[in-house]
């Protein structure tokens, strides 16, 4: 979770909640973990940092073979695709740090 929040700083991400910079102080709480992993600015910022294209397709499937078909004529944000898997990788019962870890390989 902190490489993950590390990287999205690194994109730009800012806590609006607080209007100030995230830091890693904050990031210890589990308050801030459940109100980051909500906010889709952190979403986007990590897009960003990690070089999420929009006109990607998904290519993200987890283990259990489950992927996303995205159409090519309005393809929805890589980063909304990821928040996706992370809702469904929660849905299973899996923990926060093993998505992250797999996705920030």
């Amino acid at each position: 979770m902190e490489k993950a929040i590390r990287k999205a700083i690194e994109g730009g991400y800012i806590d609006h909640a607080y209007c100030n910079e995230f830091d890693m102080y904050e990031a210890q709480s589990s308050y801030c973990h459940s109100t980051v992993l909500l906010d889709p600015l952190f979403w986007q910022a990590l897009g960003k940092a990690e070089g999420w294209n929009k006109e990607e397709f998904c290519d993200f499937v987890n283990e259990d073979g489950v992927g996303m078909i995205l159409s090519s004529i309005n393809p929805e944000p890589v980063w909304l695709v990821k928040w996706y898997f992370f809702i469904y990788h929660l849905s299973e019962g899996k923990n926060i740090d093993s998505f992250f870890n797999e996705l920030l390989k």
